[in-house]
């Protein structure tokens, strides 16, 4: 399904007249839809590939589709359409439009397998050429990340007029899914859970690229398939899995070309300390987080007081202070019924120096317990 949304000052006709010249391409599309007419097809319909070519932005981490002169929405605006779509076979969506990472952050808290997506504001006739060349080699036989490289190694030709044109197009993927080939989505057969030691090609050389990877896709990748991929860190660390090749330039992701060190946070809604490897690309500043570990908190809801009597947990918070996290929890004594204040600082700090070796923090009113 091709969608063409709102054109002001674009040519997507060009899109739609390449689309249309593809060999053995089943093309449906939608002009300038209206929410409903959208949600009504994705519902439907099953569909292979989902393309999108107009106006789009990414406001803060949410993405924008102006899909026609007066509507917009968002991917959560569609997510139990998509969702539905995903289940029928949906394999691949390629927004053709600007400023797109937005759009595939929430798209792959779906687990969409494949999106292609504009990392940032992206000019009409690269965009129209990107297309061209990518589709032109997928559907010629070429491997689906093949076929990308290609595409955007060849948008180097466009760069004395638009610089840069080859570094906007990127991948994002669910690491669980193989892409599919050209020959596979022409098949009537959808694969709703594709196994992939099946699919996974007999050269384990071949070119594999780089990946953006959401919260969700690095927990649900976690297939056996992917193990021996996958890179202990340190010693009693979560399991996680790192990128082969920077989005941006290409140079293989190690600790030689990135930047790196441990960045802790705080999740409110989760209760917990999220400790997180940050990478920077030494080449073009590419930024890559990745979770490495988490570690639950618990709140001791009980202690004594100094006359002997139990205290109980009134109330607490957990709050920034400058670039740390303090504690600060209301005990009422029992029987005297005074109130004591506690107030623990500097707790990113502490953990920052001893996470590779606990699982758990524990707060009492005595003070901070890290356990194994």
């Amino acid at each position: 399904m091709a969608i063409l949304g709102n054109d002001d000052g674009i040519n997507v006709e060009a899109d739609r007249n390449f689309l249309n010249s593809i060999p053995g391409a089943k093309v449906e599309f939608l002009v300038k839809p209206n929410r409903q007419e959208l949600n009504d097809q994705l519902w439907e319909q099953s569909w292979d590939i989902l393309f999108f070519a107009g106006h789009s932005r990414t406001e803060g981490e949410t993405g924008i589709l102006y899909i026609n002169k007066t509507e917009s929405l968002t991917i959560p605006d569609l997510r139990y359409a998509l969702k539905k779509a995903i289940e029928k076979g949906l394999q691949l969506a390629i927004f053709n439009s600007c400023d797109g990472l937005g759009l595939a952050q929430d798209l792959a808290d779906l687990n969409l397998p494949q999106m292609i997506v504009m990392r940032e504001p992206v000019p009409d006739k690269v965009a129209q050429e990107f297309l061209k060349y990518f589709l032109g080699s997928f559907s010629g036989g070429q491997s689906f990340y093949l076929a990308v490289k290609e595409a955007r190694e060849r948008l180097q030709g466009l760069e004395s007029h638009f610089p840069c044109a080859s570094w906007l197009p990127v991948i994002c993927q669910n690491v669980a899914k193989l892409p599919p080939t050209w020959i596979e989505l022409q098949a009537t057969q959808h694969y709703s859970d594709r196994d992939s030691s099946l699919l996974q090609p007999e050269n384990d050389n071949e070119y594999k690229p780089p990946l953006i990877l959401s919260k969700n896709n690095i927990l649900s990748g976690l297939t056996q398939w992917l193990q021996k991929k996958y890179t202990r860190i340190a010693d009693n660390q979560s399991i996680t899995k790192l990128p082969e090749y920077c989005p941006c330039c290409g140079v293989s992701i190690n600790y030689t070309n990135y930047a790196h060190k441990y960045v802790i946070n705080w999740d409110e809604d989760k209760r917990e300390f999220r400790v997180e490897l940050f990478l920077r690309c030494v080449y073009d500043g590419y930024e890559l987080h990745h979770l490495l570990k988490r570690l639950p908190l618990s709140i001791a809801q009980d202690s004594f007081c100094s006359c002997g009597s139990k205290l109980s947990l009134s109330n607490h918070t957990i709050r920034r202070s400058g670039d740390e996290f303090e504690f600060e929890g209301i005990y009422i004594c029992l029987v005297c019924r005074k109130e004591q204040r506690r107030i623990f600082n500097d707790l990113k700090r502490r953990i920052y120096n001893s996470w590779k070796n606990i699982n758990s923090i524990e707060i009492r009113p005595t003070g901070v317990k890290y356990k194994q």
